[in-house]
């Protein structure tokens, strides 16, 4: 789900799962949600925050994020 607050700023929300993350990881669903800056027409730059809601999904409990988008 996202929310465009002004035409630079996007929030979004996602819930995903995954039948494992590598050889002998476990199953999990995780939510996280973040904000996206559109820096240009072609570069942004985005923060997360997340948290694992079952499962046991990359082996962590919670994480926060940082990347950046390129289109070429």
């Amino acid at each position: 789900m996202t929310w465009l607050w002004n035409p630079r700023f996007q929030f979004y929300g996602e819930i995903y799962a995954q039948s494992s993350s590598g050889y002998d990881q476990g199953w999990g669903t995780d939510a996280d949600g973040g904000i996206q800056y559109l820096i240009n027409r072609n570069f942004e730059v985005d923060l997360e925050e997340g948290v694992s809601v079952q499962g046991n999904l990359g082996g962590f409990a919670n994480y926060t994020g940082a990347g950046l988008g390129v289109l070429f």
